[in-house]
Order: structure tokens, then sequence, then C-alpha cells
């Protein structure tokens, strides 16, 4: 045999192999849908259906209602659905796959359902085993198979577990739409396996937990939409493993409980998408139990009575990055996020507008450890701490926050352990006390290298209100304003207020300490300015420490009295915090107490750059040519 013969006997015989082992199946009024399948698994003829031979395709030419349970699939096996539908008749479930490989495209399963017929029965490591007893899966139950379904829709099915899908193998899902299924778990989808979802919208699904589905293994979903789904817990899903969501879309899911769209007991990791209008008691977008990051998301008009987008609850660890808050809502504590005891919260380069609660943090209440960087907080209201309430560790850095309003501290109320540094507090206004921030008895607040411009009470500290411990550095006041008391800060009762290296210019109250009153409590000043004619100072007791401050108006028996010579408030381009530039002819140039003299100033500038120390917030340095 010639060498150019064998190679087209070889070809010849691959050709033939490949056109042998694949069959059309086409269905007809001879060829009904239950033989077809038993045609494929066994490659052999079955009623008036042709054999299969090893993958084959069985193709719909219409309308099915099943009038008894099909055949187990347990071969390699695509439906082609040609738009056509399949209807369990609400008795039978349609496909069970056995450890098959399974395709659909293009079919409609409507109607599928599955009934409890007798007690669950588990295996000794708790799965549950694939006996005819198990109610999952109204559509189609999976076990230890491979599905792949494409451009295809299930509605009105229904299943102890899954809705429409029991999935225990490996289950890709592109392009589908689920809706109006329902279950005890996993309205639509009860994944124990593999799973991957794109392109798939899910809406007005139902269960106990996971409205349209409960994961249990790993679940990746993608481009995906899910609205008006409804559960106890996860309007939308309920997770217990590892979770990915990237660009997709809940909206107006809801749960009895927790987590109008989203519950998450283990890991998740959400970016790129859009939480609107999902509500639930605690979580109206998520409630989070252990392990959630979300990234260049958006959550917005989300409601619950408490955590009105995200509750984080106790061992919860919580990270957000480059996300928006707006319009949230919550009947009591935290209008965006509510943070419990024993759960973790950081937040960077993130924005909170608009978010309210009825009584505490109207964008945040938080109870235990906190960071904050990066962010912007605008427009949110509360009775107290509009923006956030604090009762555990807070630390907030590079943050705005503006229009925020309460009865107390309009953007923070604190509670406990707070830091903040390199923030802007702007036009924040509150009803009684603290313009921008309260600080309860119980609080130990620390703020420095910040802006507090244009905030107001209409009783007492302007922008700060403060009844535990103080302490403030390298920061600017001004334009801060007050009905009676401390335009810029109040001090009273055991609260003890300490200020280095700061500025106050600008700022006023009707009665008296236009920029700070002291009243019951201990106040300590050093290296700082207060600018402005008039009662600008005022303190009921001798401060206990009171080192080379600038005052204008000479209240609070100051070392330096007169005008300080303060340029314009400079406003940085960047958004950092505003300040008051010290002029070439001040006479706080080089006039600080060195032993209370910071390594950096307000914008970071080393100390000193003369032949000492300059007094208040900013360093004055000498321009040159070069």
């Amino acid at each position: 045999m010639s060498k150019f013969r064998l190679i087209f006997v070889v070809l010849f015989a691959l050709f033939f192999a490949s056109s042998a082992y694949a069959a059309d199946i086409r269905l007809s009024s001879r060829c009904a849908l239950a033989d077809a399948i038993i045609a494929a698994n066994n490659d052999r003829v079955e009623g008036d259906c042709p054999a299969g031979r090893g993958a084959d395709t069985i193709i719909l030419s219409q309308d099915i209602t099943l009038r008894a349970e099909l055949p187990v699939i347990t071969s390699k096996i695509t439906i082609e659905g040609n738009g056509y539908a399949i209807s369990g008749n609400n008795r039978y479930r349609i496909f069970y796959n056995d450890g098959g490989d399974l395709t659909i495209n293009n079919l409609t399963m409507t109607k599928g359902r599955v009934e409890n017929k007798g007690e669950l029965i588990f295996d000794v490591d708790g799965t549950l085993k694939a006996t005819e007893t198990n109610p999952v899966g109204g559509a189609i139950a999976n076990w230890g198979g491979t599905i792949t379904i494409s451009d295809s829709s299930f509605s009105g099915n229904s299943a102890e577990w899954g809705g429409a899908i029991f999935n225990d193998g490996e289950l890709s899902i592109s392009g589908n739409s689920f809706s109006r299924n329902s279950a005890e778990r996993g309205g639509a989808i009860d994944n124990a396996g593999e799973l991957s979802i794109s392109d798939s919208a899910f809406q007005n699904n139902l269960a106990e937990r996971g409205g349209a589905i409960a994961n249990w293994e790993e679940l990746n979903i993608s481009n995906s939409t899910f609205s008006r789904n409804s559960a106890e817990l996860g309007g939308a899903i309920a997770n217990r493993d590892k979770l990915s969501i990237v660009n997709s879309n809940f909206s107006d899911n809801s749960a009895e409980r927790s987590g109008g769209a989203v519950y998450n007991w283990e890991e998740l990791s959400i970016s790129d998408s859009a939480f609107s209008g999902n509500s639930a008691e605690y979580g109206g977008a998520i409630a989070n139990s252990e392990e959630l990051s979300i990234s260049d998301s958006a959550f917005s008009n989300n409601s619950a009575e408490q955590g009105g987008a995200i509750v984080n609850g106790e061992d919860g660890e919580l990270s957000i990055s480059s996300s928006s808050f707006s319009g949230n809502s919550a009947e009591l504590y935290g209008g965006a996020i509510g943070n419990w005891e024993g759960g973790e919260l950081s937040i960077i380069i993130s924005t909170f507008s608009d978010n309210s609660a009825e009584l505490y943090g109207g964008a945040i209440f938080n109870w235990e450890e906190l960071s904050i960087s990066d962010s912007n907080f605008n427009g949110n209201s509360a009775e107290q701490g509009s923006a956030i309430q604090n009762e555990g560790e807070l630390s907030i850095g590079s943050s705005t926050f503006s229009d925020n309003s309460a009865e107390f501290g309009s953007a923070i109320f604190n509670w406990e352990d707070l830091s903040i540094s390199d923030s802007s507090f702007s036009d924040n206004s509150a009803e009684q006390g603290g313009g921008a921030i309260t600080n309860g008895e119980d609080g130990e607040l620390s703020i420095s290298d910040s802006n507090f411009s244009d905030n107001s009470a209409k009783e007492y500290g302007g922008a700060i209100d403060n009844a535990g411990e103080l302490s403030i550095s390298n920061s600017t006041f001004s334009g801060n304003s007050a009905d009676s008391w401390g335009g810029a800060i109040f001090n009273m009762g055991e609260g003890e207020l300490s200020i280095g290296n700061s500025t106050f210019s600008g700022n006023s109250a009707d009665s008296w300490g236009g920029a700070i009153f002291n009243f019951e409590g201990t106040l300590s000043m050093n290296n700082s300015i207060i600018a402005g004619r008039g009662g600008t100072c005022y303190s009921e007791s001798r401060l206990r420490r009171n080192i080379n401050n600038f005052i204008q108006g000479g209240f609070c028996s100051p070392a330096f009295r007169g005008d300080p010579r303060l340029g314009k408030l400079v406003v940085p381009k960047d958004g950092s915090p505003a300040y008051f530039p010290l002029l070439a002819n001040s006479r706080a140039i080089d006039a600080a107490d060195d032993d209370y003299c910071p390594e950096t100033d307000q914008i970071g500038t080393k100390r000193p750059q003369g032949a000492g120390c300059d007094i208040g917030a900013i360093e004055f340095v000498v321009e040159t040519n070069e």
C-alpha cells in the first residue's frame, strides 16, 4: 500500500468514526422524548426512535407536556429546544442527570415539580443521597454529572431544594432566565457542586433561604440580574461557600429577616455591581457574617430596620473600596451600614450621600473596629450621628463629610475610640449640638491634619460638641457657627479638650465662645491661633495648659495678642483639607514652643522651617527663585 493511500484510509476512518459516534434524534409523533433519551443512553433503537451513537442530539419540533417521569440521563446528550417548551404538568421533574453530560439550548422548562415522597436520605458524611425520595430540582436534578444550559428559560417550577435546578455536579448557565420558581431552599437553584452563571436573569423567585439561589459550594456569577426575588434569608442569594459576583445588578429583592439581596455565611466578593431598592429587617442589600469584599459597586435606595444597605454581623470581616452608597435608609441604626460588635469594617475611596437613619448613624453605625480613608460623606441624616455613629474603634483618614444633618453629631456621633486624619467636614448641621461631631462622655477622639468649615449647630458646638476626651492637632476651623455657645467647639462636663498647633478663624457664636467655649470641662491649648475679635475663646476655668497661643481678642490669657496675619483660606484642588497660610509679617512665625512642636504641619511640611516652629496649623515657608 502506498504512503498516500495509507494516509487517505486513515483520514477516511477517522471521519467515519466521528460520524458514526454521533446521532441526531428528531422528535415526532412517533418518536417521543422518553424513547429518544433511552435510545441515546443505550445506543439502540427504542420505539420509533433511531439508535443513538455516542454523543447524541435530541431535537424538539413542538411543545411537550409530560405525562410521566422521563428516563434518567446517563450519557452525553444535547437537547436542542428550538424555542419550544417542556412542561412538567405540575407533577413531574423534567430532567434527571445521573453522571451524564447534558447540554440544553434554547428550551423553556416550566411547571416541573417534585414532591417529597418520603423522608430525605443522607449519606454518612451528611450529603443528600440520590434516591427517588429526593424532592430536589423541580426542572432538573444533576447528580455527579455535567450540565451546560444556554439561551433557555425556567418558570413556575418547584421542589423542596432547587425549585428549577438542583446541582451536585458541574453546572454552567449562560443567557438564561429564571422566573416564578419556588422552593424551601434555592427558589431557582440549589447548588451543592460547581456552578457558573453568566448573562442570566432571575426574577420573582421565592424560597425560605435564597429566593433565587442557595449556594453550598463554589459559585461564580457575572453579567446577571436579580430582581424581585424574596426569601426569609437572602432575598436573591443565600451563600454558604465561596461566591464571586461581577458586573451584576440586584434590584427590589426582599428578605423577611436578613440580606434583602444576599445573605453571606462564608466568603463573598463583589465587584462592578449595583444594588438598589432591596429591603430586609437586617441588611437591606447584604447581611454578612463572614468574609465580604466589595469594590467598584453602587448601593442606592436600599432599606432595613438596621443596616439600610449592609449589616456586618458578629465575626464579619467587611472591606469596601471605590464604592458609593446613596439614598439608603434604616428605621433604627446605620442608614447605609450597620457594623455590629465583633465585626471588622474597612472603607477606602468611597462616597456616602443622602443616607438616613431615624435614630443613629445616618451613613454608618459602628460597634467595633472601623477604618475609613479617602472617602466622602455628603447629605446624610439621622437623629444622632447622621453620617457615622461609632461605639467601637474607628479610624478615618482622607475622607470628606458634607451636608449631613442630625439632632446631635450631624456627621459623626462617637461613643468609643475614634481617630480622624487628613479629612474635611463642611456644611454639616445639627438641631442641637455638634454640627459635625458629637463626642460622648465615654468617647476618646483624636483629630489631626483636618479641616472643619461652615458647620453649624442651633444650640452649641458648631463643629464639635465634646463631653469625653478630645485631642486636636494641626487642624483648621473656619466659618463654623452656633446659635448659643462654642461656634467651633463646645467642651462640657467631664470633657477633656486638648488643642495643639491648630488655627481658628471666622467662627462665631451668638452668646460666648465664637471659636471655643469650655463649660465645666478642662482645656489645654498650645501653639494655636484664634483669629477674630470679641469672645472667641471662653473658659469657665483656668486652662490646664496654656502655652504660646496667639488669640486676637486676648481672651483665655494668651501669650500673643493682636492680628495673627493670616492669608486667605486655601482650598486645595486635590480635595485635601483647607488651611490658612501665615503671611510673611506674621508674629506667629518661629514663635511656637518647640517642646510642643509636631514633626510636620497640616499639609505635611516639615517643622520647623525657620529658627523655630510656627504657631498654628501651617508652617510658613520662604519662597525662593530656585
